[in-house]
């Protein structure tokens, strides 16, 4: 354990705050017992247990060298060279032939466990009752925890009838298309899905996923699919998918308790299904929307440095009157001298944008910055234009590591990047979020038509802008100087 920084005295006991890589833990010790309160949010272990003082000295540095730890890789060890029977294989196969209708033979696999011993260790511990992540194997707490009796007890209950039958399904989706309500919609690549069953085809745990291949578009949103957490691009691993309380889970449900050919087809119906929706009443972990912006209209923008840029805008292109002219449709109509945005416009306004990035020395824009520029469709759909917002993506940084091995192949991650897209890219053009256009025109339109009819005379029965037909023209009128 670490130094104890600060303690405070309640009566016969004392409450210390320990700070740890973990966070802070809070310690209340008597004269031969403490209690050790780990403050992890679910699905990791939350909660207060005891420990006697004496066993505090001499913990392993290692989760891996705890008793637990040591009773899990003796499993591994005990069950790496088991061969099960053709009887016990029966169920698998079973599940196999299933994978295969459902999805192809060559989009399936599934790995017995001494293919990977270091995944398996934690897949073992996770099944011993224990989701805990890799990187905590050196966590204290836990380390001290593994250490006691009856959680090695616990543990050995837990893996008991699992011990030569926890195998790894991986399903790949090399191509999916994911919508919502919204008709908003994003094409993903190269989603895998995971989970572990036993021998006897009964699910042991949740279902997991990651993704080998995103857009840099979706690198930069750090987005897998709507309904996993966001990633790390230096710790890329496979998480566990929100489910809800939808079908897919309640079928789950049923197979953790035994398993059935029929429950297992709608299984993998089902899985078709929810990756290739977002379920935005079910809350997602991250919206598709964030990734594109398009449909229901652009993210609004709002905040001190939104303000800024609008009024640097404003007074960028008021003061440039030859500049200006043909960036407003302008319409005199009975009670309103109407101004609309022009494509030039935005592309206007989007330029300045970028140089005003410039004047305000600011080399990666920040996440409010972010959203200034977007692409925008034919069609009028505009499109989050982060990647080349964001300088710092130029070279995003992430993992080389194997992700898994998948039909003998190494998987590892990337950046899809081709020459069509690029050149794509080069030759997009960027337009000033909608936002910042709506405002000034709204802006123009009050302006002009308070000082038409101030000049005109508040109570006259006859004005140009109450009297006149619509007239539109691309010539800027003036903003009057006492609007």
């Amino acid at each position: 354990m670490s130094a104890r920084p600060s303690a405070t005295p309640l009566g016969n006991t004392m409450l210390y705050n320990m700070v740890t890589t973990s966070g802070t833990i809070a310690i209340s010790a008597t004269p031969s017992t403490t209690f050790v309160t780990i403050p992890y949010d679910p699905p990791y272990y939350s909660g207060e247990f005891e420990l006697k003082q004496e066993d505090m000295a001499g913990i392993p540095a290692t989760i891996k060298e705890t008793k637990l730890g040591l009773y899990i890789q003796s499993v591994l060890d005990e069950t790496k060279d088991l061969k099960p029977t053709d009887e016990e294989l029966k169920t698998l196969k079973v599940m196999k032939q299933i994978l295969n209708e459902s999805f192809g033979e060559e989009r399936n696999q599934i790995v017995p466990p001494s293919a990977n011993k270091e995944e398996d260790f934690w897949s073992l511990l996770a099944l011993a009752g224990w989701q805990i992540r890799p990187e905590d194997d050196t966590n204290e707490s836990y380390r001290s925890h593994f250490m006691r009796e009856d959680v090695l007890r616990s543990a050995k209950t837990h893996l008991e009838g699992n011990k030569k039958g926890r195998y790894t399904v991986y399903i790949h989706f090399p191509k999916v298309k994911i919508t919502n309500a919204r008709k908003q919609s994003l094409d993903l690549t190269d989603l895998y899905v995971k989970f572990v069953v036993n021998l006897q085809g009964k699910f042991l745990d949740t279902i997991e996923g990651l993704r080998s291949s995103v857009t840099r578009e979706q690198f930069d949103a750090r987005y897998f699919h709507s309904h996993l957490p966001v990633f790390d691009p230096m710790n890329i691993r496979f998480r566990p998918f929100c489910l809800g309380t939808g079908p897919l889970q309640e079928i789950i449900l049923v197979l953790r308790d035994k398993f059935d050919e029929v429950s297992f087809r709608l299984f993998c119906l089902n899985l078709g299904t929810y990756v290739e929706y977002e379920s935005i009443e079910g809350r997602p972990h991250t919206y598709l929307e964030g990734v594109i912006s398009q449909g229901g209209g652009p993210i609004e923008i709002s905040g001190s440095m939104g303000e800024a840029a609008l009024n640097y805008l404003t007074n960028t292109i008021l003061n440039n009157k030859e500049g200006r002219r043909g960036l407003f449709n302008i319409s005199v109509k009975p009670n309103v001298i109407q101004f609309d945005p022009t494509d030039e416009l935005e592309k206007t306004m989007a330029r300045i944008l970028i140089e005003y990035y410039k004047s305000i020395r600011y080399d990666v824009p920040t996440a409010e910055q972010q959203r200034w520029i977007v692409y925008k469709t034919p069609e009028g759909v505009y499109y989050n234009a982060s990647r080349v917002r964001r300088n710092a993506s130029d070279n995003p940084r992430f993992t080389k590591e194997t992700l898994l091995v998948f039909k003998g192949q190494e998987i590892h991650f990337n950046i899809i990047s081709n020459e069509k897209e690029n050149e794509k890219e080069q030759t997009r053009e960027y337009y000033a979020n909608p936002s910042f256009t709506k405002e000034l025109c709204e802006f123009l339109t009050f302006s002009c038509t308070k000082s038409a009819i101030r000049n005109e005379g508040a109570g006259s029965a006859s004005s140009p802008v109450r009297d006149n037909p619509v007239i539109t023209t691309s010539d800027p009128v003036v903003v009057p100087a006492g609007a």
